[in-house]
This record gives C-alpha cells, structure tokens and sequence, in this order.
C-alpha cells in the first residue's frame, strides 16, 4: 500500500516561522481517508528514530522535520487511483462523478500495523531486538531503511517479530 500511494498520496505541509523556529503542519488531502494519516505516521515515526538513534549507514540529507498534525486541507486537486477504496474519503467519492473509471478503487483493506511496530514507536526507550535486526541483513551489508521498513512489515503478517 505504501508503494500504491507514491509521492502523490502523501501529504503536504505547511512551513509557519514562530519565536521558537519553523514549524510543518500537515495539510490533509482532500481525497484521502482520515484512516491513512495515522497509519502513514507510523512509518514517518520509523524513519526519524531511525536517523536519530542508528549511527552507521548513509546519513546525507536533511534530517526529516517534526510535522504538527493540523486540520487545514491541501488545495492540490491531485489523487492517486486504483487504492482500496476505503483509502478515499466517503464526501470526496461522492463527489466524483464517474467512480469506477476515473478513480478505479479496489477492495478494502484494512490500515493496520503489527503491534510490536506501534510499541515501538509510541516508547522512547525500545529498540528492534537483535535478532529483527540480523533478519533485515542482506548481502555484505544492511540494507536501505525504506526497504527494511517494507521487509519488516511483510515479515511481521508472517511472524512474530520476536
């Protein structure tokens, strides 16, 4: 699912200056369902505790920014078709006007993360066990943390990830 929305089902945000620095709030999508903001958190959440607490590998870049949940929208008109339908909001389905062949949604599917995933992410002190870590390992070295994000949550509708 996460490689179904792409760039263009992710969302947008809005940079406000403040006394204290820079601030990103979070434009929603018009189009996509409320059930996907928490789920797609979850994933943002994995990538900067990764960037912030592993000391090895590639760390060019910018540091991904902190993103303050808001209610304003997105005006872009822009929306990524053929997901579950139950990634689209029910008022914006409504308002299209040939569903099937312009948005082609498929089958629901339900937005979940294996409960260990959410665990670690809601506690500040949790690491991935080691032996999590030795599975992610591909080749002579590890491999890309977007890819071990994918493996991981693959793995974890197999197995426990104890």
């Amino acid at each position: 699912m996460l490689e179904a929305l792409g760039v263009d089902g992710m969302s947008s945000d809005e940079e406000v200056r403040t006394q204290e620095g820079k601030n990103y709030f979070i434009l929603v999508s018009k189009w996509r369902a409320p059930v996907l903001g928490p789920w797609l958190r979850i994933f943002d959440s994995l990538y900067l505790r990764h960037r912030n607490r592993e000391a090895h590998g590639d760390q060019r870049g910018c540091l991904p920014r902190r993103r303050i949940v808001s209610a304003k929208q997105s005006t872009s008109q822009k929306f990524v078709p053929s997901l579950p339908i139950n990634a689209y909001r029910v008022d914006w389905l409504e308002q299209q006007l040939d569903v099937p062949n312009i948005v082609h949604p498929a089958a629901p599917q339900q937005y979940t993360h294996d409960s260990q995933i959410s665990e670690y992410v809601l506690s500040p002190l949790t690491i991935f066990p080691q032996t999590l870590r030795d599975r992610l390992k591909v080749g002579h070295g590890p491999i890309p943390f977007t890819a071990q994000l994918i493996a991981l949550i693959r793995y974890a509708g197999v197995e426990q990830l104890s």
